[in-house]
């Protein structure tokens, strides 16, 4: 994406570029900070001091790495004015983990998710109710059954199909090699579909 570096046209230039890679950069600093508001502060941050120092941007040939790596150092330096949180999450096997963190595949963490979720949604009625209470909501076969009046055997038929039904959407779309990967490299804290991708 070309940037103007003239007038409203570097401020208009800005808006479509944030508009494009918001959503891979929050996830990617999310990834690093942990917290959805640091996440959204270290992405706002970085578009703020582009607007004020006026940047000349007409000269970085892949703007999209360089928006990675100022939303990184941006999430350290959010971090580390928290002196307790900066102590606790930067540790330095934490500062190994942040640099290996890969953004694209932060981004297809994020599309897993969201394909997961779809999926989900998408099975039948009690299904996808015995998959949220008993998978995500984490109540026991006895609570799920209770809840919804039926047998506990019937609440393990509704989860034996879920599951076979989501793990063949999930492989039809994406390759074993390529999921596994990703859920292996980031984890159930980074991806927060991991907690019921481990019974799928």
């Amino acid at each position: 994406m070309r940037v103007s570096n003239t007038g409203d046209e570097y401020v208009r230039s800005l808006k479509e570029i944030y508009e494009s890679y918001f959503e891979d950069l929050y996830s990617y600093a999310k990834a690093i900070t942990n917290s959805t508001d640091l996440a959204k502060d270290a992405v706002s941050e970085v578009f703020f001091d582009l607007i004020k120092t006026r940047r000349d941007l007409t000269y970085i040939r892949d703007i999209k790495s360089y928006l990675f790596k100022s939303v990184k150092n941006g999430c350290i330096k959010l971090v580390s004015r928290d002196p307790i949180h900066f102590e606790t999450l930067f540790e330095e096997s934490e500062y190994q983990l942040i640099e290996e963190i890969n953004p694209e595949e932060i981004i297809m963490g994020k599309e897993l998710e969201d394909f997961l979720h779809n999926a989900i949604e998408k099975l039948p009625p009690q299904s996808q109710l015995t998959f949220k209470l008993v998978r995500i909501e984490n109540l026991s076969y006895e609570e799920a059954a209770k809840e919804l009046g039926i047998s506990t055997n019937t609440i393990r038929n509704h989860l034996v199909a879920a599951t076979k039904t989501l793990r063949e959407s999930l492989y039809n779309q994406y390759s074993n090699e390529s999921v596994m990967r990703v859920v292996s490299k980031l984890g159930a804290v980074i991806l927060g579909f991991s907690s019921f991708l481990n019974f799928i």
